[in-house]
Formats: structure tokens, C-alpha cells, sequence
């Protein structure tokens, strides 16, 4: 009901046009209606197409072991940044701030933080490529 509303509220310059005002409220609540109706349908098909991908895809232990063993070196990789590169990383992939945020908390310039994400990212980038 609020979209009706706010509906009729948009073309308020228009209201003296509408000769039937009752007959126009309706035919926008059912048009409306309709519509939420279609997205909910679709929403539950999307809902019911990705359920299906994610159990036929479930991962194998394999997968898993190779994620795990992933996250692990790239664990020891940071771990090799220097602290402050390390923490400029962290804070940007792991608390997702961005190089603002991260200048404030820091007390340094934005173009610091620039910097160091992206030398840190080359170093990540490289050691990857090594291993």
C-alpha cells in the first residue's frame, strides 16, 4: 500500500486529470500487487535453481583439503609482510575498511595506505606465483 500511496503522491500534479481517483487506486494496488506477486515467483525459482547447484555441487574432501592447505600458505605468506604492510592488508581484506578508514585508525596519509596495500599485494602476487 505505501507504493500506491507514494505512487499517487509522485504524479500529484496530475490529480485533476484522474477522473475516477477510487477506480485508479485500485487498478495501481492490483497493478502492484502483481508485480510483487511475479518477483516472489521468480525469487523462489532463483531460490530453488541455486539449491539445486549447491547440493549437486557439494565440495569433495579434496576440495576442502586443498582449501584448507590454501589458506594455510597464504597465512604464512602474510606473515612474512612487514607489520605495518601486514597490518594495512589485513584491515583492508579482512576487516574490509577502506584506505580512509585505515589512514585514521592508522594516523597516516591515505596515500600511505595506498601504497602499502599495493606493495603488499605484490609481494602476496609473487610469493603465490613462486609456490
Amino acid at each position: 500500500m505505501q507504493d500506491v500511496f507514494v505512487k499517487l503522491w509522485e504524479i500529484r500534479d496530475q490529480w485533476e486529470e484522474i477522473r475516477n481517483m477510487e477506480a485508479w487506486l485500485h487498478r495501481v494496488t492490483r497493478n502492484r500487487l502483481i508485480d510483487v506477486l511475479r518477483k516472489v515467483a521468480a525469487d523462489q525459482r532463483l531460490q530453488d535453481k541455486l539449491w539445486k547447484r549447491v547440493q549437486d555441487e557439494q565440495p569433495t574432501t579434496e576440495a576442502e583439503l586443498d582449501a584448507k592447505e590454501s589458506a594455510t600458505i597464504l597465512q604464512q605468506i602474510i606473515n612474512e609482510l612487514p607489520p605495518q604492510r601486514k597490518l594495512v592488508y589485513l584491515m583492508s581484506r579482512e576487516q574490509g575498511l577502506n584506505y580512509n578508514e585505515i589512514a585514521e585508525e592508522l594516523s597516516v596519509s591515505k596515500h600511505t595506505v595506498k601504497n602499502q596495500l599495493s606493495l603488499a599485494l605484490r609481494f602476496l602476487q609473487k610469493k603465490l606465483s613462486l609456490e
